[in-house]
C-alpha cells in the first residue's frame, strides 16, 4: 500500500522537484562557528553560540557561505534588542514578538538567549 502511494506520489510530482526536495538543509562550518565564537568578548555570546544549531535552509539567501559573518549579524540583533531593553527599564518581559522574514537565523539565538536585565 505505501509503495503503491510512493509510486502515485511520484508519477505526480515532477523529478527534477523531487530531486531537489531531498535535502532541504545543510550546516554552517564548525571553523565559522569558532571563529565566530573568537571574535566575541563576551562569555555570554559565546555560549549563546554553542547552544544552537548550525544547521539552515538551502533557501536561505541570507547566507553568502560566510557562516562567520551569518552569525554575527544574528548576535548583532540579540545585542541590539539587549540594549534596548535596559536603557527602556524594563523589568519583567512577558513575550517577545518575531515578525517573521527569514529561515531562523534570529529565531534560534533569541530562542537560546536569557536575557539579563537591569
Amino acid at each position: 500500500m505505501i509503495e503503491t502511494l510512493k509510486n502515485k506520489i511520484r508519477n505526480f510530482i515532477p523529478g527534477s522537484f523531487m530531486q531537489s526536495s531531498k535535502k532541504k538543509t545543510d550546516s554552517i562550518p564548525f571553523d565559522d562557528l569558532r571563529q565566530t565564537m573568537d571574535n566575541q568578548e563576551s562569555l555570554n555570546y559565546r555560549e549563546l553560540l554553542k547552544k544552537i544549531s548550525l544547521k539552515r535552509s538551502y533557501s536561505d539567501e541570507m547566507y553568502d557561505n560566510n557562516g562567520a559573518h551569518y552569525l554575527q549579524v544574528g548576535l548583532s540583533a540579540i545585542q541590539q534588542i539587549e540594549m534596548a531593553i535596559n536603557e527602556s527599564k524594563i523589568n519583567n518581559i512577558k513575550q517577545i514578538l518575531d515578525m517573521p522574514c527569514g529561515h531562523g537565523r534570529f529565531y534560534a539565538l533569541l530562542l537560546n538567549f536569557s536575557l539579563k536585565l537591569n
